[in-house]
């Protein structure tokens, strides 16, 4: 398996224009969006600023959903890449994932057995409390990447804190990754976009700010040494998003090479590029991750790719700007690579 792992991304922050849908609060992705705004009463602001309100937050459910902006999957105009909501049983009731399929290239005598198409697992940002498969950044994103790179592409819905806390978003990025895998040949997965297009020997995973990595732990650097409240502040919001910790920054799901963390040397793949940012407050924690891999025991190659000028999901939320073409140009050769 091969892999692509970003530092440099993010969802949340920002809006595009376009058809604009009311979010359900029973719906998994979008429910912890109410927190966009304050409430009545006590309530804690925390680093990414979200708004927690006394009494407890199980009360939302009565209040009146917020109007939050998506995209519904769909055949996109500009790139023609097709995409399906799929729900992955039987967790259907609490996890799916959005599919692209480019197009095929046009050719007078179509191949009965189209080529097969590389296969990117895609894991949104925003936090472990905001973002969706369908929020127009990780929709944009996505249709770009799998017409550029001519991938089949799998973006996982994973549920969201404070609602459902850590690990509640890791065990579903691990169900989403054994359903893909289901599709493999011999498997009894029955997705014919993965099952007949999808090339098993190439799989790569994105990630975006919280897709790949823990927002949450990332002053540890030069930052948090000027400044040590960043890590209290970390601290404090890693505890939000992930009550049932025992160890603070210094979980496993927070810091990979803390005690007790799984070998990365074990790490399923061949190939990792970090992808960072310069201004990014995520930065030193993606070159951290870097390092560490390169210090490890792992035998596969890594890369560090750091964008000069620009700073927090960037690539996501200005697409059309020269440094986010230049990083999704590196992306797709890397998918294309040997």
């Amino acid at each position: 398996m091969k892999r692509r792992s970003g530092g440099g991304g993010g969802g949340g922050g920002g809006e595009e224009g376009g058809t604009e849908s009311v979010s359900n609060h029973a719906s998994n992705s979008s429910s912890s969006l109410y927190f966009s705004r304050p409430f009545d009463g006590s309530r804690l602001r925390n680093p990414v600023r979200i708004f927690v309100r006394n009494p407890p937050i199980q009360e939302r459910a009565r209040r009146a959903p917020l109007r939050v902006r998506i995209r519904p999957a769909s055949t996109d105009p500009e790139t023609l890449v097709a995409s399906k909501d799929v729900s992955i049983e039987p967790l259907a009731s609490t996890l799916s994932v959005r599919l692209y399929l480019p197009p095929a290239p046009q050719n007078p005598n179509p191949n009965p057995n189209p080529e097969k198409l590389p296969i990117v697992v895609y894991f949104h940002g925003g936090a472990f409390v905001i973002g969706s498969a369908s929020d127009p950044f990780s929709h944009r994103y996505l249709n770009r990447i799998a017409a550029d790179a001519g991938a089949v592409a799998v973006s996982v819905d994973y549920r969201l804190a404070p609602e459902h806390p850590l690990p509640a978003a890791h065990d579903d990025a691990w169900a989403a990754l054994e359903w893909v895998a289901s599709h493999a040949p011999g498997g009894p997965g029955a997705e014919p976009w993965l099952a007949e297009r999808g090339d098993f020997s190439r799989v790569f995973l994105i990630g975006c700010s919280a897709g790949p990595t823990s927002p949450t732990a990332a002053p540890v650097g030069e930052e948090a040494r000027a400044d040590p409240s960043l890590r209290a502040r970390a601290e404090t919001f890693w505890r939000f998003v992930f009550p049932g910790t025992k160890r603070g920054l210094d979980d496993p799901l927070a810091n990979p090479f803390a005690e007790g963390a799984p070998s990365v040397e074990k790490l399923g793949c061949e190939r990792v590029v970090v992808a960072v940012a310069e201004r990014d407050h995520l930065r030193d924690r993606g070159r951290w991750y870097y390092e560490g891999l390169r210090a490890s025991a792992w035998r596969g190659a890594a890369e560090l790719v750091e964008s000069e000028g620009e700073g927090h999901a960037f690539h996501v939320l200005r697409p059309a700007c020269a440094a986010a073409r230049e990083l999704n140009a590196r992306t797709v050769a890397f998918i294309n690579s040997d």
